[in-house]
């Protein structure tokens, strides 16, 4: 054990209370990260319940691996952009299948082009 001064326990105490707001700081983010965590968790189990019909009818597949959102501007005939009363452009959104994943065949149906494994394979981080 390592014996310390009275001006070593002082300068200590000083340091503590430099240092209590940051500690405070942190312990509101620990705080604030634990609860968008279990957030987070509850939004990922109503997704996975969502899914349920789409992964049947696919054989394994979400409809995020499929199908791409596309927002693109509303345009008139004439190809101007078209604005709200307000000022504000308008835009058309569009789910489409993403190319690669759903190929059209000449009947009228889709075939799944891409792997299970592809999709979802968890993307590699790195730690700090």
């Amino acid at each position: 054990m390592k014996n310390l001064s009275s001006r070593e326990v002082a300068v200590l105490k000083r340091i503590a209370q430099n240092n209590y707001p940051l500690t405070v700081q942190v312990e509101k983010i620990d705080k604030q990260i634990a609860s968008l965590m279990e957030e987070k968790a509850e939004k990922l189990a109503m997704l996975e319940r969502m899914e349920v019909g789409a992964v049947a009818m696919t054989d394994g597949y979400t409809s995020a691996q499929l199908i791409d959102r596309v927002v693109l501007p509303a345009v008139d005939a004439a190809g101007n952009q078209k604005y709200d009363k307000a000022g504000k452009a308008l835009t058309i959104t569009r789910f489409i299948p993403k190319q690669g994943a759903l190929v059209e065949l000449p009947d009228g149906t889709f075939e799944i082009m891409i792997d299970v494994a592809e999709t979802t394979a968890e993307p590699e981080t790195e730690e700090a």
